[in-house]
């Protein structure tokens, strides 16, 4: 559709032909052999914002680490922890997520109750390498409704299981009784929840726990 000329009236073309598209799409991330924090926050930021992240593992940092005759950028190369996250958050995105994230709506949620982590990684400034230090939150929350039902989506950057008390809450306000509540961990579903305004969760490390509030 042409944005001028008689008798024309400008369409958002890509939103309007695409639109059941856009919240799928990739974003790729820079994955490396070496471990590397802030690709383990890229990861879980694309994750939080309904994205399934791709990785870009770089030709030259496999021939650094593993030389000029194996260069097949294959999953065992990539550094340990970014490939458990990008395992799991791929599992939740395409599992338990995926009806909300494709047909639902993103809606605000409380972020868990917990202390921001230092997170260390290094990048090249001109001709060496530098370290540097970022304040980020370990756990990520992100919620989307479809119909009758809610999935709360909780994602760990950090190793060790982070355990909080979640109210929730959509919007400022607590999502009213009464529900049922199945929890998943990646692509898993785990168990079911009695129906509290308030739960204890636990999430692993390098994972990602999916909530589903059902009326």
């Amino acid at each position: 559709w042409p944005a001028n000329g008689e008798g024309t009236e400008v369409v958002p073309a890509f939103a309007y032909v695409y639109n059941p598209l856009a919240r799928p799409l990739c974003v790729e991330i820079q994955h490396s052999v070496n471990p590397d924090a802030y690709q383990l926050i890229l990861t879980a930021r694309a994750f939080a914002g309904g994205c399934i992240p791709s990785t870009n593992l770089g030709l030259f940092s496999i021939y650094h680490r593993f030389g000029k005759d194996d260069l097949l950028p294959t999953p065992d190369k990539l550094d340990p922890a970014q490939r458990e996250l990008l395992a799991a958050v791929t599992q939740a995105r395409c599992g338990p997520l995926l009806r909300f994230i494709n047909g639902g709506e993103m809606v605000a949620c409380d972020p868990p109750d917990l202390p921001a982590g230092i997170w260390r990684y290094q990048v090249w400034e001109k001709d060496r390498m530098v370290e540097k230090e970022l304040l980020h939150p370990t756990v990520l929350a992100q919620a989307w409704r479809l119909g009758r039902e809610t999935a709360f989506a909780f994602v760990n950057i950090g190793e060790q299981t982070a355990e909080f008390a979640y109210s929730w809450r959509i919007g400022g306000r607590i999502a009213s009784a009464p529900y049922r509540i199945a929890l998943w961990i990646g692509g898993r579903r785990v168990r079911e929840m009695t129906a509290s305004d308030t739960a204890v969760l636990q999430v692993p490390g390098h994972s990602v726990v999916t909530a589903v509030l059902s009326r």
